[in-house]
């Protein structure tokens, strides 16, 4: 079974964000009907600038199960990345870039196809006939001492019609996130992040926040402490409730206030 990997902040080990957890315009949008995993084919090549993910299986979230419980789902997926600059493919394994580290500018482009088929449940009840693309377009950039990246998803919903209709309904949610970290010291790294998604729904209201955080570094990733506070002016919906929101009223404004103490061994 395999998870695909749609933005370079999916590639990573969890422990190696930016912030305490993943961008919500990414969970929400950019990694809907992405983040379960399935039972299929993957091909994968990298070269000295240049690396290719490509990916077919028989339905995000059909893993492999008995014949009665499967259908005629599918999903494709690719995913293709630059390395513009860099001291190699190791160097974007993470968000964070410390002083004195190498440079680098890394560009990538995905595309997602699901076919829910006709007797699924994932990723709604009822979703049977329904499909979506996804397209991803992201970019990270590091400075040695700084670091940026920037992402725009749009997720293209085609919900069927008639008879056996799926649940997902039609639209079009995009999103957009952008964030920066920067190094004061050796140990100390303030960051900062911007997301904004337009659900395509009528009655349900966009998401939009600002986050600005601190990382304390003991020992890199391995011992590190993260704590950040977050604004949205607008309701949450069950979409982005993925990353510690609330889901609340359209109404509503929200403030997030999160703190972490990580351990890798």
């Amino acid at each position: 079974n395999a998870e695909f990997q749609q933005a370079v902040e999916r590639s990573y080990a969890s422990g190696s964000s930016l912030a305490a957890d993943t961008i919500t315009a990414n969970a929400g949008v950019g990694h809907a009907g992405v983040v379960q995993t399935t039972t299929g084919l993957s091909l994968n090549y990298v070269g000295d600038d240049v690396r290719f993910w490509a990916m077919y299986g028989n339905g995000l979230g059909d893993a492999a199960a008995l014949y009665t419980a499967n259908d005629n789902s599918h999903t494709w997926a690719a995913r293709l990345e630059f390395m513009v600059e860099g001291a190699g493919w190791s160097q974007f394994d993470q968000f964070t870039s410390a002083d004195g580290s190498a440079s680098g500018i890394l560009v990538g482009v995905s595309y997602v196809r699901n076919n829910w088929g006709d007797n699924d449940n994932t990723p709604a009840a009822n979703a049977q006939n329904d499909s979506n693309s996804l397209i991803t377009v992201d970019a990270q950039m590091q400075f040695g001492g700084s670091n940026l990246y920037v992402a725009y998803h749009h997720n293209n919903i085609d919900g069927a019609t008639g008879t056996g209709a799926g649940a997902l309904g039609y639209g079009d949610p995009t999103s957009f996130e952008a964030q920066y970290g920067l190094y004061l010291d050796s140990d100390w790294e303030v960051y900062a992040r911007y997301q904004d998604i337009d659900w395509d729904q009528t009655g349900t209201d966009n998401f939009d926040s600002f986050t600005v955080g601190v990382n304390y570094y003991m020992a890199g990733h391995n011992a590190k402490w993260t704590t950040d506070v977050s604004w949205a002016d607008s309701g949450m919906t069950a979409g982005a409730g993925t990353t510690g929101w609330r889901t609340s009223t359209s109404t509503d404004d929200q403030t997030m206030v999160r703190t972490q103490l990580q351990f890798y061994f």
